[in-house]
């Protein structure tokens, strides 16, 4: 999938734009039926996950396929492990390369722009190789655009290859969010969970730090 990075289409007016879900998303309801590698089952059985909740029935298998994804779920609903889940599957074991990079909002602001800038000028001074690099995943994409981010986002996006898969995750779909899936996403397959979706499902949340980790130490898998 190519990209033009310096297409200068003034973009429609967007104020009456919705989201809706792609026509073609698959529902897969069983962990076992998204043909993930058996080390990293394991770890999502041993973490305490039985079932997928709704957004992680409907994003996870297009994320691993490569497609652009734009996520939307309430807080609280797995899109941490949607996306966590996805990486670990899609990530090439024997390439010691970066593969993926993950911006997401911290509590602090002073730490979240440490962490935006430090990642950008470890990209400018070369210290992180980025040539390998096949997915840009975009945490809490709102809470980003809300503090400012929206031009950090492009400055590290352009140093990317230009195939390079963009997953976007976000509790909420401010219109920001089209101007930026109209400048580097490649006709994005959107998903949308909405509240009686979800109504009833465990809410459980679980951090890529801790998945990384339960991987490692238990079943060696990174």
């Amino acid at each position: 999938m190519s990209r033009n990075r310096s297409s200068t289409t003034a973009l429609e007016d967007l104020s009456n734009v919705e989201f809706e879900t792609s026509e073609d998303v698959e529902v897969i309801d069983k962990f076992k039926n998204m043909s993930l590698r058996e080390e990293l089952m394991r770890g999502i059985f041993a973490y305490g996950f039985e079932k997928p909740s709704a957004i992680q029935q409907r994003a996870i298998k297009p994320v691993i396929k490569g497609r652009d994804v734009i996520a939307q779920a309430q807080s609280g609903t797995g899109k941490t492990a949607t996306f966590s889940i996805a990486i670990l599957q899609s990530l090439d074991l024997t390439m010691r390369e970066t593969q993926v990079l993950c911006l997401s909002p911290t509590r602090e602001l002073a730490v979240q722009i440490q962490k935006v800038i430090l990642a950008l000028d470890m990209i400018r001074r070369r210290a992180l190789r980025t040539r390998a690099v096949k997915m840009l995943v975009l945490d809490e994409a709102d809470e980003m655009l809300n503090k400012g981010f929206k031009e950090q986002i492009y400055d590290v996006y352009r140093f990317l290859p230009p195939s390079t898969q963009v997953v976007l995750i976000s509790a909420t779909l401010p219109h920001e969010i089209l101007e930026i899936t109209s400048k580097f996403m490649t006709d994005p397959i959107r998903i949308l969970v909405k509240r009686m979706s979800i109504a009833g499902e465990s809410l459980r949340k679980v951090s890529i730090q801790y998945i990384f980790y339960l991987l490692r130490k238990q079943y060696n898998y990174l």
